[in-house]
């Protein structure tokens, strides 16, 4: 059965669909977001903890800055995919060496986005059950994949929003309910298709 797009102005000028269940962003909503990033384009990635070093106090931290340089490059960078895996990969390491410090460190140490800090928890809280469920290191590594770029289409939307106490405007019931398949297509934009 297809799927359709909803009759919506809002979501017709973000996304295209190309297939039955695949959705694209339109070439406009591409470039929209390509240009709308105020991130410093040369800004190396924060360095990462020697990897000898499984102190989930010293990880995590990095891992918040890490997802915030990754999150607005996804479109930019060749090997998106890779990036997450690679910060996918730190974090099940340090969960399965630390569990309970790994957890402590999520719930303790501050961030200065929430949904950056979101991202990596939940991530954490899957590699945790992804384990103690003795899933395959691969289901394992896409799942927490999908923890860390679950709500990438709306960063800036889940910041504004932990710090409203009004009631949803139009445009934000709107964002929410283009989410899924927003990040499905950005996803698929980056050449992310696990």
């Amino acid at each position: 059965m297809p799927h359709h797009l909803p009759e919506s102005l809002y979501i017709r000028n973000r996304l295209t669909q190309t297939d039955d269940i695949e959705f694209r962003l339109t070439p406009a909503e591409k470039q929209r977001l390509l240009a709308q990033g105020t991130h410093d384009k040369a800004a190396p990635p924060p360095t990462a903890p020697d990897e000898a070093i499984q102190d989930p106090f010293q990880l995590l931290p990095w891992a918040d800055q890490y997802l915030g340089w990754l999150t607005p490059r996804l479109l930019e960078l060749d090997d998106a995919e890779a990036q997450v895996r690679t910060l996918a990969t730190r974090l099940i390491s340090s969960a399965n060496h630390a569990p309970e410090a790994t957890l402590a460190a999520s719930l303790l140490l501050p961030y200065a986005s929430y949904a950056q800090a979101h991202a990596v928890h939940v991530a954490v809280l899957i590699a945790r059950l992804a384990s103690r469920l003795s899933m395959t290191d691969k289901d394992s590594q896409t799942l927490v994949c999908a923890g860390l770029t679950m709500n990438v289409s709306m960063v800036e939307l889940q910041d504004e929003l932990n710090r409203q106490a009004a009631p949803l405007s139009t445009l934000q019931v709107n964002q929410l309910h283009l989410h899924p398949l927003a990040i499905s297509a950005i996803l698929r934009e980056a050449n992310i298709e696990d």
